[in-house]
């Protein structure tokens, strides 16, 4: 009864803010649409959009919040004409063509002497997205397949997969509802609280769920003045069935002057715990961002985050269940500068700072990472990373390292 009820309030709360914003929209119609096969069939540079890209500007966060449309890019008519009816994907590959990890400590066990050895994956991985808008409706479809270890699978060959989709309503700038296997913040452009991977690297505040990552989800957002705003409803992170959705996560952005925005979230829910069979371990999340970009190639992303979990554990012999409560924090920031000639980009240096702790805050981890990044064109860039854990616990006595060299292209 308690979960008919749940999800009665929260269809009942979307569609309600789905008719009052849908009169909104009446008042501020929707602006020209473009199709958004990315730059190729808008016949636009991909630094129109990008920074270093999967990165985004200005620019390319109003095209990706206004639903793959602005009101000054207009449609121009497509280089290939199988693209009047079929879509033709946008594609990326990458080829990691050395990847080398190290350790001071050679005894440490959790870095064996295989994940030492130099790896070469000269087609590490192919992703293929498919994206349009038609009047008010868009989607967004991504297929990749890459080169890491399944354990579930023996067979060889890149495995695919889908790891996100998503369809959207634009109703007004104000008001668009987004549906699928995504991020519930996913329709924020900014590279904080839904964060991009630059190249390998993954930063902490997604890969320690300290944010909501890919799950199912339907999110409301839009734009209302200088302020952005998310509104979602969805299942626990990981969640492919969206078992029990029982998470709510609310997100305000602002734009200052300056091309600076500053920004919070907040996110509350109940895990599904298997050992007793329904969601009872609640998990709460709350961060603040901030973004700043300069005209002369500066971006600076940072996002301080707090995160509040139960455990719920049943004890075999008595039936008996006990809860702990665990909080951590975590703090990540990642900075570059873009050199550019004749307006587009050349080369770019990166730079991520990681701070967290675990095990409600006993553990205290720090990682870095560097990456140096050349434009051979736009659509094509080379780069070096460089990774490592520069500070650990205490029981952990080695400092990990790893190097990265990288051919990303994107057709």
């Amino acid at each position: 009864m308690q979960r008919s009820f749940t999800a009665l309030f929260a269809l009942t709360f979307i569609f309600g803010l789905t008719f009052i914003f849908g009169l909104i929209s009446l008042i501020y119609p929707a602006k020209s649409e473009a199709t958004p096969n990315f730059a190729r069939e808008q016949g636009l540079a991909c630094s129109t959009c990008h920074t270093s890209w999967p990165l985004l500007n200005d620019f390319g966060r109003a095209f990706l919040e206004n639903g793959y449309a602005v009101g000054n890019v207009e449609k121009i008519p497509p280089r290939l004409v199988a693209q009047k009816d079929i879509p033709v994907p946008a594609l990326r590959v990458t080829l990691s063509l050395f990847d080398k990890s190290s350790s001071q400590d050679r005894t440490y066990d959790t870095l064996t002497e295989e994940d030492k050895q130099l790896k070469m994956r000269a087609m590490n991985r192919i992703s293929a997205l498919f994206a349009d808008r038609v009047g008010s409706f868009y989607y967004f479809m991504e297929f990749e397949s890459e080169a890491e270890p399944n354990p579930a699978r023996d067979e060889a060959g890149l495995q695919i997969q889908v790891p996100m989709a998503h369809v959207g309503w634009v109703f007004s700038p104000q008001f668009s509802v987004r549906a699928g296997f995504m991020s519930p913040l996913s329709p924020d452009g900014r590279n904080t609280v839904a964060q991009k991977k630059v190249q390998r690297y993954g930063w902490s505040a997604s890969g320690k769920e300290f944010v909501p990552v890919t799950t199912q989800a339907i999110s409301a957002y839009g734009n209302i003045g200088n302020a952005f705003y998310i509104l979602s409803w969805h299942g626990q992170d990981g969640g492919l069935e969206g078992q029990d959705p029982k998470f709510f996560t609310g997100r305000l952005a602002y734009d200052l002057p300056f091309n600076v925005s500053i920004g919070g979230f907040y996110s509350s829910g109940k895990k599904y715990n298997e050992d007793i069979g329904k969601s009872e371990d609640k998990l709460n999340r709350y961060g603040v961002d901030l973004q700043w970009q300069t005209e002369d190639g500066f971006q600076l992303n940072a996002l301080y985050a707090v995160k509040s979990e139960d455990e719920t554990t049943m004890n075999e012999t008595t039936g008996a269940s006990s809860q702990a409560e665990a909080t951590d924090n975590n703090l990540s920031v990642y900075a570059q500068y873009i050199i550019a000639g004749a307006e587009k980009p050349m080369a770019s240096i990166g730079a991520n700072y990681d701070s967290y702790t675990m095990n409600d805050g006993d553990d205290d981890w720090t990682r870095g990472a560097l990456f140096l990044t050349y434009f051979a064109r736009e659509n094509v860039k080379v780069q070096f990373g460089w990774e490592s854990t520069l500070d650990a616990p205490e029981r952990y006595t080695n400092k990990e390292s790893r190097y990265t060299f990288m051919v990303d292209i994107g057709i």
